[in-house]
């Protein structure tokens, strides 16, 4: 399998001042074609900053990222978005505009300053829009739509971008159980038949289960990295689960 992602000796967290607080360090771990990846850890562990970390957003304490086998320091932003695609959770007004040209962003590292967009890039927004099933949302306005509608937008906006890569902040979060099974299901589509490798946040255990090949849980600052099966037949879940294993066994 070709390496997308390669990760070595990286130390996430923040610097004040003189000193360095460490979220989660150590942290050596490869992310190939076609992977889908879960990202499990409590609140404030550390994950959104480490997926931060990966696309150039938050600089790293320590240690190396490469992307394509070229360290993440040598990219542009355009280059970058070339490979990597970035969703959040974190919804940001983006004004008066309608959801077809919003999800048309996700061209904007192959169209240049000018966003004029080729037969190629129109083909990209309408096939990411059928998609992810917002085709009749197209002439709204983003303020129009709930915060489910807005999720799948973002994540159409995403798949426009058509890189290799793609990196999800909680991807199910504001959607209902209906959505939240459709929007999964597409990412074991994503990677199984168009090869793409995507790592994704959640809390969902169950969604993690279903959904991806491998784990990579943030425990007591360090990424424990597992196979799906792995993970679950040894119920390495329980530092998710710590003082209500008892309630919560029998759903799992």
């Amino acid at each position: 399998m070709k390496k997308l992602i390669e990760i070595q000796e990286l130390s996430v967290g923040y610097k004040e001042r003189a000193k360095e607080n460490i979220l989660i360090g150590n942290i050596n771990l490869d992310i190939y074609e076609g992977e889908t990846i879960a990202l499990l850890g409590l609140n404030g562990c550390g994950k959104t900053t480490f997926l931060k970390t990966l696309i150039g957003d938050h600089k790293a304490i320590c240690g190396s990222i490469k992307v394509g086998g070229m360290d993440l320091n040598n990219y542009s932003a355009v280059d970058l978005a070339k490979w990597v695609t970035s969703v959040s959770t974190h919804y940001q007004n983006p004004g008066q505009i309608r959801v077809e040209e919003l999800v048309g962003y996700g061209r904007y590292p192959f169209t240049g300053r000018l966003h004029f967009l080729e037969l190629e890039d129109k083909t990209q927004i309408q096939k990411a829009m059928n998609t992810i099933g917002i085709q009749h949302l197209k002439d709204k306005f983003i303020e129009e739509l709930s915060d489910g509608e807005r999720q799948k937008v973002m994540l159409a906006c995403a798949i426009a971008q058509n890189t290799p890569m793609l990196l999800l902040d909680e991807p199910s979060s504001h959607l209902d159980i209906r959505n939240k099974v459709v929007i999964m299901n597409l990412i074991k589509k994503l990677a199984r038949e168009d090869h793409k490798s995507i790592l994704f946040s959640t809390h969902d255990l169950s969604l993690a289960r279903n959904v991806a090949s491998r784990i990579w849980l943030v425990n007591n600052g360090i990424i424990v990295d597992e196979a799906t099966e792995l993970f679950f037949n040894n119920k390495s879940w329980k530092p998710l689960l710590e003082g209500v294993e008892g309630e919560l066994n029998d759903w799992l």
